[in-house]
């Protein structure tokens, strides 16, 4: 899947959240902490990263995301974005490594953030074949949302179950 069409669909679910709009479905959190020069350069050079990687300038990108991240340590949506651009450089390893520091750095309370990097991550460890990492991610995404996406359980299934049948000597 290409960056276009992965920020397309990220872009479309964000708008109206998993399962529609209902107001007990996991929404996306609509606040980004402004109170410090340092946290508004970084949602500033972050903005700018996934401009660059949606325009197909993934070294632009990351090297934007890179100083996003430099300028507010604490901000999860640098790493994310990394994260995707990693792995749409092949470097799936240190995609993984950013989605997961993403999804450490997310609130507890914000269950979409959270969800969005532990996706990604079974995501692209079920496209290079780690269907048990995979399965791990995808597993450790149902218990978090489960309760406000119920369908979460079978899209973590049928996305492993794919990768299982399409690298069935990998795991």
């Amino acid at each position: 899947m290409s960056t276009k069409t992965l920020l397309a669909a990220l872009a479309a679910v964000m708008v109206a959240g998993p399962g529609g709009a209902r107001a007990d479905t996991l929404q996306p959190e609509h606040h980004v902490n402004l109170n410090t020069a340092a946290a508004q350069r970084a949602s500033w050079l972050n903005t700018e990263a996934t401009l660059a990687m949606m325009g197909g300038k993934l070294d632009r990108a990351a090297e934007l995301y890179s100083e996003a991240i430099g300028a507010n340590p604490d901000y999860p949506w640098p790493y994310y974005g990394r994260g995707e651009v990693l792995i749409e450089q092949g470097k799936i390893d240190q995609g993984v490594l950013a989605l997961a520091q993403a999804e450490r750095r997310f609130a507890r309370d914000d269950l979409w953030g959270r969800s969005v990097a532990l996706y990604a991550r079974g995501r692209a460890l079920s496209m290079e074949g780690r269907c048990r990492a995979a399965k791990g991610a995808f597993d450790a995404y149902a218990a978090l949302v489960t309760k406000k996406n119920p369908e979460a359980i079978s899209e973590g299934h049928d996305v492993v179950a794919t990768c299982n049948a399409m690298h069935p000597y990998h795991g």
